[in-house]
């Protein structure tokens, strides 16, 4: 099932006479005289915007005229020169603000110039913007018997965490926060995917589940499905383990976040592309490629291959994982380098960018076409601090 959005971005139309000269962006207005107008900024000085929003406002004037910005957070904000479009050159995100005094407050310098020809009349007008905060991005940590086997659950952007017994609420907090480092605004994430993939797992209700130590803890099916309409979406568990290190930690946690994300999101958010399924899609190209070079080693998944539907989707499945690791510098962090084996591992065998350009190519660039639009590189003081 795939899904395709459409999105509507309504722009007031401005006669000359307004921002920029006003006039639908597509033809030319008609001319009108303001001439004799006194020049000035005649939109508002302060704005307030939901957060993950890039769009602020259109900026207005008494005349025609060209625009910059300028100021304290002028690096974090936009303005086109002509139509006034004003807008975060990455989204705001209220957990991690990055305006000057850090408390979700951007301040420009907005300056209008006559667009008359030799005019040099110009007025400025100090804007502020207020990032406010999305509160349905990460709920409480709910009790709920009604998801036996499953005990708690904490919703997280789109994503629901599922507990059994013994997992403690600062290790599902944890895990809400290493997931949402994954999502941070930067300016070279597409919005419009990020959205289509929180449509799909939003649609298809994914869930991550999570234990206490390992499968010998829990009597039953580990594959026991939460109920209502939460049933198929799910990939594996993260175990809350005692004595752990904290890379070991971390691998386990980025691990099967990924896992979720991309055989869950990607695989139904991209149309072709992520179809692991398909032997001419980006992803099975791709990891073939890696499997040829070399760098990929899926010779311990040798007893799924009388079921080829299983097996192209177990191995799809961690490609993309190593994929996204490599090209994130992770491995380290994530405690996957073994000895003998560079920068990887025995199944994984480079854990850099650069070495994913040189030798896996098609995966490179599946992951600038796809995933690096949609993820972000998690902070690796943030995710250290969290485990």
């Amino acid at each position: 099932m795939q899904f395709k959005q459409l999105f509507f971005l309504i722009i007031p139309f401005f006669i000359a006479g307004c921002g920029g000269g006003g006039g639908d962006p597509e033809g030319a207005a008609d001319a009108v005289d303001d001439s004799g107008a006194v020049l000035a900024i005649t939109s508002a000085s302060t704005f307030s915007v939901l957060e993950n929003r890039t769009v602020i406002a259109t900026m207005s004037a008494s005349k025609g005229v060209s625009w910059s910005v300028s100021g304290t957070d002028s690096a974090w904000i936009d303005i086109d020169p002509t139509w006034g479009y004003l807008s975060f050159k990455a989204a705001g995100d209220y957990e991690v603000p990055v305006d000057d005094g850090k408390d979700n407050t951007y301040v420009v310098t907005i300056k209008a110039q006559d667009g008359a020809v030799g005019s040099s009349e110009s007025v400025t007008k100090e804007v502020t913007v207020t990032v406010t905060n999305d509160s349905t991005e990460r709920g409480s940590i709910v009790t709920d018997s009604t998801f036996n086997p499953f005990e708690r659950y904490l919703d997280v952007r789109k994503l629901r965490l599922f507990v059994r017994t013994g997992v403690s609420n600062t290790f599902m907090e944890s895990i809400a926060s290493a997931y949402e480092a994954m999502l941070m605004n930067t300016t070279a994430i597409d919005y419009d995917l990020r959205d289509g993939l929180f449509t799909a797992l939003n649609t298809l209700n994914a869930y991550q589940r999570i234990g206490y130590i390992g499968p010998s803890n829990y009597s039953g099916s580990l594959d026991a499905q939460p109920g209502g309409s939460y049933t198929d979406s799910a990939i594996d568990y993260i175990w809350e383990q005692t004595g752990s290190s904290e890379a070991d930690i971390i691998g386990e946690v980025i691990e099967h976040l990924l896992h979720t994300i991309t055989a869950i999101g990607f695989n139904t958010s991209f149309n072709s592309e992520w179809t692991w399924n398909s032997t001419s899609s980006q992803l099975h190209l791709a990891m073939q490629q890696a499997i040829s070079n070399g760098v990929y080693d899926v010779s311990s998944y040798e007893d799924k291959k009388s079921d080829t539907e299983a097996y192209n989707k177990i191995t799809a499945t961690e490609y993309a994982y190593w994929l996204i690791l490599a090209e994130w510098d992770y491995f380290d962090v994530a405690g996957k380098v073994e000895s003998g084996y560079g920068t990887g591992n025995s199944e994984f065998n480079v854990g850099t960018s650069a070495e994913i350009q040189t030798k896996n190519p098609l995966g490179h660039t599946l992951y600038i076409d796809t995933v690096a639009k949609i993820l972000s590189v998690p902070d690796k003081d943030v995710i250290r601090s969290l485990f």
